[in-house]
Order: C-alpha cells, then sequence, then structure tokens
C-alpha cells in the first residue's frame, strides 16, 4: 500500500513539475520540496537537487517556515552523503527559524537528527545532549512516534558512551512503543538498535533474536538498510562469539551487498572493515588489503569516526600477520583506545585474544611504547597514512610477498 501511494504521489509531483513554468515561486518552492522528499525516501540522488532548489526558491520569497522545512530535510540528505559539517549548518538554520516561530513538533524531530549528526562526527556528549532534548520534548508534547524514536536514539548515543545499562532501558522503552503502535516500517530500527546494545553488553543470544528478526522483518518492506545493519551484527556475534568464521564472513560479505543498494556509505565502511577481517582469516590477505584500502577511504570520505576505527583495529591484524608486531599493536591501542570502539568488550577481548601470539616477538619495554605512542596518536592522521601505504603492500603481496614462516605459524585459532 505504501509503496502505491509513494507511486501516486510520483505522478502528482511530475505533472505539476510538467507545468512548473505557470507556478508562482511559492508553489515551485512547494512541488521542488515534496519532489525532493519522495526522491529521499527513495534514496535516489536527485533529492539533493530538488531540495536545494527548494530552499534557494524559499529563500528568495522569505518565508521562513519553508526555509526551516526545506534545510531541515536538505540536511538529511547531506547526511547520508557523508558531509556532516554542511548538514549540521542546514540543521541550525532550521533550528534558530523553528525557534523563533515556537513550533515544537518539528524542533523534536530535527534535534534526534542533530543529535544523530553528532554522533558521526564524534561528539558524543553533544549527541547525547540533543537526543535528551528531544526526548524531553516530545514527553512534554505527547508524541508517542516521535518519542520512540528519540529514545532510540539516545540509547544509541548511550552505547558509544559505554554507558549500557542505561542505553538499554532507553531501547527498551522504544521498542515497546514500536510494538505497541504495530509500525512495521520503524520496528525493524528499533530491534537493530538494541541488538547492537545488546552485542555491546555481551548479550549474544538476545543480540542474535533481536537481529534475526529485524532481518525478517526488514526482508518484507524491502529495506536495504536494516539488512546489511543486521547483518554486520550477525557477522559479529559469530565472529565473535560463536567462532564461526566462514559464516561470520558470508554475514559480512551480505551486509557489504546490502549497503551497496541501500548506499548507505557509513554502514557500508564499518562492513568493509569486518569483510576485510574475516577475508584475512580466510587466507585471503590481499583481497584483505584491498578490502581494507577502501573502508578506509570511504571512512576518510565521509568522517565516519566509528568505520575508520573499525578499519584501523582490522589493520592492526593485518599488519601482525605480516611481520610487524610492533605497528600492529600500535594500531590496535589507538583503535581500542577510543570509547566508541574501545567500550565494546567483547571485541577488546577478540582483539587481544588475535595479537596474544604475536606479542612474544617483542620485549615488555616494546610492549609498552607501541601501546603509549598508539594512544597518543590521532586517528584520522594515522587512516589517512594507512591510506598511502597499503597500495603498495597489496602490490608486494601480488608480486609473491608471503608472510614469514614463522608469522604465519602464529595464527590464533578462533
Amino acid at each position: 500500500r505504501t509503496r502505491g501511494k509513494q507511486a501516486q504521489a510520483e505522478q502528482h509531483i511530475q505533472r505539476a513539475l510538467d507545468q512548473l513554468d505557470q507556478l508562482s515561486s511559492l508553489t515551485q518552492a512547494f512541488v521542488h520540496y515534496q519532489n525532493g522528499r519522495i526522491l529521499f525516501g527513495s534514496g535516489r540522488p536527485e533529492a539533493e537537487t530538488s531540495l536545494q532548489t527548494s530552499l534557494d526558491l524559499y529563500s528568495q520569497i522569505n518565508d521562513a517556515w519553508g526555509i526551516a522545512r526545506a534545510s531541515f530535510k536538505l540536511g538529511q540528505v547531506v547526511h547520508d552523503s557523508g558531509r556532516f559539517a554542511v548538514a549540521t549548518d542546514l540543521y541550525q538554520r532550521s533550528l534558530a527559524i523553528r525557534e523563533k516561530l515556537g513550533e515544537q513538533r518539528g524542533k523534536a524531530k530535527l534535534l534526534d537528527w542533530m543529535s544523530n549528526t553528532a554522533v558521526y562526527q564524534g561528539d558524543v556528549a553533544e549527541a547525547i545532549s540533543r537526543a535528551a532534548e528531544s526526548v524531553q520534548l516530545c514527553e512534554a508534547l505527547n508524541e508517542p512516534t516521535l518519542l520512540m524514536d528519540s529514545l532510540g536514539r539516545l540509547g544509541m548515543n548511550l552505547v558509544w558512551a559505554g554507558r549500557y545499562d542505561q542505553a538499554h532501558g532507553y531501547q527498551l522503552k522504544s521498542l515497546t512503543l514500536f510494538e505497541k503502535t504495530g509500525n512495521q516500517i520503524l520496528l525493524p530500527r528499533a530491534k537493530i538498535r538494541i541488538s547492537i546494545t545488546e552485542l555491546a553488553m555481551s548479550r549474544f543470544s538476545s543480540a542474535k533474536s533481536h537481529a534475526l528478526d529485524a532481518v525478517g522483518q526488514a526482508a518484507l518492506i524491502g529495506d536495504q538498510t536494516v539488512l546489511g545493519t543486521a547483518k554486520w551484527i550477525l557477522g559479529l556475534v559469530e565472529l565473535l562469539h560463536e567462532n564461526r568464521l566462514n559464516q561470520a564472513h558470508i554475514y559480512f560479505k551480505e551486509s557489504v551487498a546490502a549497503n551497496q543498494k541501500s548506499n548507505q556509505k557509513s554502514e557500508l565502511c564499518w562492513a568493509m572493515g569486518m569483510l576485510s577481517t574475516s577475508t584475512q582469516l580466510q587466507g585471503d590477505t590481499k583481497q584483505a588489503g584491498q578490502l581494507l584500502q577502501t573502508a578506509l577511504v570511504m571512512g576518510l570520505e565521509i568522517k565516519d569516526y566509528f568505520g575508520l576505527l573499525q578499519a584501523i583495529l582490522s589493520a592492526s591484524f593485518l599488519f601482525v600477520e605480516l611481520g610487524d608486531v610492533e605497528k600492529g599493536l600500535q594500531l590496535y591501542a589507538l583503535a581500542m583506545g577510543h570509547p566508541i570502539l574501545g567500550n565494546f568488550k567483547a571485541l577488546r577481548t577478540y582483539s587481544q585474544k588475535r595479537l596474544k601470539p604475536y606479542l612474544a616477538k617483542l620485549t615488555v619495554s616494546q610492549v609498552k611504547s607501541a601501546m603509549k605512542k598508539g594512544r597518543q596518536s590521532d586517528f584520522v592522521k594515522v587512516a589517512f597514512m594507512l591510506t598511502q601505504q597499503l597500495p603498495t603492500l597489496v602490490d608486494q603481496l601480488d608480486n609473491g610477498y608471503i608472510p614469514s614462516a614463522e608469522t604465519a605459524s602464529t595464527h590464533p585459532s578462533i
């Protein structure tokens, strides 16, 4: 039914676009805005052009409400393309107008998105503050539809801060509200959020159960974004807890494929980083290096800190296997020293298990020095450095370079 209504809406908008020259500037702005919304909902890149045109037209006629709406929606589109600073500027413009007009419902939704963008910029404290403000406003307005999403967002932000019990409480409230409403479009996303929280808490059974539920529901509605994230979670469960490498590798490959279909670059970056790890464990070091290069370049392009940290952690495994244990240990200390990644206890335990067999190559002093140097490094600069080094490394592998027999024999069992 939803797809049918969208097709009908597209037909109406197309007729309006065909008659655009006969319409007033205000109506033209509205038509471009609605067209942008439809294109954005379909995941089509033309949405940005349409919404930018709408914003320009609203600005020309000084329509404050139109500017507020177009800025917000354009900010969402820009966020999804990874330009988080630009998205934040657009959100701030919309927020200032809404506060001046006293418009509260849209403000609550806007604050939720501002929180989401702050996470991708690495500002967890700001993300928690914005999400908490959104929750308070939704409760004051008695807006359960907005509240359940804001609760979920606040819960996720608390996960990145390592405050798991609080996070899980908010996620449960959010999931309960979603289940009561029977919203089949948004319910899988609520299950994804609580699944990530449970994964961070090492509650693998419930994390897997919620992720599998999300897969089934997302498949019915064709939500590739949810499918991609759910398969990433399932891959991590298999890798970190079940010790089933082959199944983990399949899930990570499926996660990459789904995120490529949805054009979700952040989630694709996450999946590429973990696929690099499972590919290396499958014995294809060259392919692992190529996947890692792709993940790092993508993470730098869209400034996805969580994705970059995952890729740096994967790089630590690659370098120790190729014999550069000190560098691998530095990369491990850098990645796990950041709270966004380091608070995932199961991932820390697994990483230590992967690295332990190689540490015998170093003295205690060398280990301490490498850990200290890694913690003091700037992960964005290190990620850029890796993108400069990996192509040469991959070329060496292509020309027949392989790890020494001693290095290869220390591969940890999983």
